[in-house]
């Protein structure tokens, strides 16, 4: 499905610095940790992974890995507080809900204005994909979007509705899976903007028993569950995920993969196994363990303007 090729550098129980490449972190970290994946750090564990950078292939990993060990300890440090660091900053999916309702209700940023440029990284991101690798194909690519009826779904149909707008020759079909009468306000804003454009919908009852035949898609958008998943995925749900597992299509997730729990990275049950996830403003612990990491692809931390007060506020370090 996809390359997984990382860079990382491990704080030392003696305070010494280790660097590294691997397309496994958390299986290099439990080998470091029992002594058995260098003998540098044999003497000196536990360890703890401080640095994770992603790299498209192995080359580019050990390519890193090299520049990394040049950096004298203070560009180090810094390189370990930068952007480049999956692991700096990241948040449980209920510090990342706490923060945008902090942006929202307190400093007053509208919900819509956070939506819509979560959505546009998504509608580019799908966009420029397609003007790379479907220009040989002579023909419009398909992305077919599997949303819920909450605001993760709304982040999917908003970027359906972007792609309409963009024109980039791609088209678009939202698969609604939920009771629209539980929808959220910003889901039925997005959901009548997209059909207003002619966007094509399937709606999917929840009790449904069987779902219908997917149609062939390029591009497959995942944003039927967000940071908020506490429950296994049954039913109809389950079905859409693993029907999409088996697509021979791109597959991109918004925010965190479905199925993956945004705290701890556990699978509840079912997950979708993205090539690339786009989490929005801070990265998610759930993504950093095994079955996230495993699911999630390509991580792609996008700022979508939620000021760090928001943040501070959801960790409970404003005084």
């Amino acid at each position: 499905m996809h390359d997984r090729n990382y860079t990382y550098i491990l704080l030392c129980a003696d305070g010494s610095y280790y660097c590294g490449w691997t397309n496994d972190p958390v299986k290099r970290l439990k080998a470091h940790n029992a002594g058995t994946a260098s003998k540098y750090t044999r003497t000196r564990t536990p360890v703890q992974m401080i640095y994770l950078e992603q790299s498209d292939t192995k080359e580019e990993a050990m390519s890193r890995e090299w520049h990394i060990k040049q950096l004298k300890r203070g560009e180090k440090e810094e390189l370990i507080g930068s952007s480049r660091n999956l692991m700096h900053g990241t948040i449980t999916g209920a510090e990342s809900k706490a923060a945008d309702r902090f942006a929202i209700d307190t400093l007053g940023i509208p919900s819509l204005e956070l939506m819509e440029r979560a959505s546009r990284y998504v509608s580019d991101y799908a966009a420029a994909y397609w003007k790379e690798h479907g220009r040989e194909k002579e023909r419009n690519g398909k992305a077919l979007v599997f949303s819920s009826v909450g605001n993760n779904g709304a982040d999917g149909v908003c970027a359906a509705r972007q792609l309409t707008d963009l024109d980039c020759g791609l088209e678009t079909e939202v698969w609604i899976c939920g009771r629209l009468e539980k929808a959220s306000w910003e889901f039925l804003y997005q959901l009548a903007e997209y059909k207003k454009r002619g966007g094509k919908v399937c709606y999917l009852h929840p009790e449904g028993d069987i779902i219908p035949a997917m149609p062939a898609a390029d591009i497959l958008i995942d944003a039927l569950f967000g940071i908020g998943l506490k429950r296994p995925v049954e039913g109809i749900y389950r079905e859409v995920i693993e029907a999409a597992n088996t697509a021979e299509a791109y597959k991109i997730a918004v925010d965190v993969p479905s199925g993956i729990n945004a705290d701890n990275g556990m699978c509840m049950g079912s997950s979708f196994h993205a090539d690339v996830t786009l989490t929005f403003g801070r990265n998610k612990t759930g993504l950093m363990s095994a079955e996230g990491m495993e699911a999630a692809g390509r991580i792609l931390v996008c700022d979508i303007g939620i000021p760090e007060e928001a943040y501070q506020a959801a960790c409970g370090l404003l005084e």
